[in-house]
């Protein structure tokens, strides 16, 4: 499941987001939210549940490459979770992971 919310402002996303993450149903740990910086300072997000803040760095990409959005310009995801991975110092704490995209390597 991912929901989009096109064109929020920063402040936006961040009431999003806590809102996704805390006061939505399911596992804290399941739950990502994925921005990228539009030209018009606003920010695309789409909101995920996933395995990983890899996966859902996957999901958010296949779900932007399948939407009406340019891609000319935007190579930086940032995905927004609270992170699993053991060798991460934030584990268990909401943080963010930034992915950097070649479109020209991309189907």
């Amino acid at each position: 499941m991912t929901i989009t919310n096109e064109f929020l402002s920063p402040e936006e996303f961040k009431k999003a987001f806590y809102t996704f993450v805390y006061h939505t149903k399911g596992a804290l740990d399941n739950k990502y939210a994925v921005n990228i910086a539009m030209s018009n300072g606003k920010l695309v997000c789409f909101f995920t549940f996933a395995s990983s803040m890899q996966e859902a760095f996957e999901i958010a990409k296949r779900a932007y490459q399948a939407a009406s959005f340019p891609l000319a310009g935007v190579d930086r995801f940032v995905v927004w979770g609270i992170c699993k991975s053991t060798t991460c110092i934030l584990k268990g704490e909401a943080h963010a992971l930034l992915f950097i995209v070649d479109w020209s390597n991309t189907n």
